[in-house]
């Protein structure tokens, strides 16, 4: 069976004329290169059998193949950091958010956010179901205790007028 990094490595050695040239492309030692199964290259550089040749024609497919599926997955992962989905109580919403998300704005103004109203007792379990990114909940009386996976951080802390 061909190793499709075998292959990738050949044409990148076609490409590059030597075996050295071709580890450093991959960001690898030749001696990283040379322990995966590649021949060490003489002084003057690496000269490919036709067996080499043909082989490294489709080493360029699967290098163009995986250069393409990295910036594809780049282009998407961008995409992903700039989406906030942020769960909410109402009053928070109304008071606490726009100026967080005012500021977010100027920031990052190709940000894809998105608020929806949810109870605070449902935020942790959207979270954990990968459907928000934050919630933002209300907490009287009990400490918050959110799954280990999940941090929590006070923003406000406001005292009954009660208890004043």
């Amino acid at each position: 069976m061909v190793d499709p990094g075998r292959l990738r490595l050949l044409a990148l050695i076609e490409r590059h004329g030597s075996l050295t040239a071709a580890a450093h492309a991959l960001r690898l030692t030749p001696a990283a290169v040379t322990q995966q199964g590649a021949r060490a290259e003489r002084p003057r550089g690496a000269t490919l059998t036709a067996a080499g040749a043909l082989l490294a024609s489709h080493g360029r497919t699967v290098e163009e193949a995986s250069d393409k599926a990295e910036a594809e997955l780049a282009a998407l992962l961008g995409h992903l950091a700039l989406r906030l989905r942020i769960g909410t109580f109402k009053a928070a919403a109304l008071h606490l958010l726009p100026p967080a998300l005012t500021a977010l704005r100027h920031r990052h103004p190709d940000a894809d956010v998105s608020v929806v109203d949810v109870a605070s007792g449902r935020g942790a379990d959207r979270i954990s179901a990968g459907r928000l990114d934050l919630t933002v909940v209300e907490s009287r009386g009990t400490p918050l205790a959110p799954p280990p996976h999940i941090r929590a951080h006070p923003l406000l802390l406001v005292r009954d007028r009660e208890t004043q």
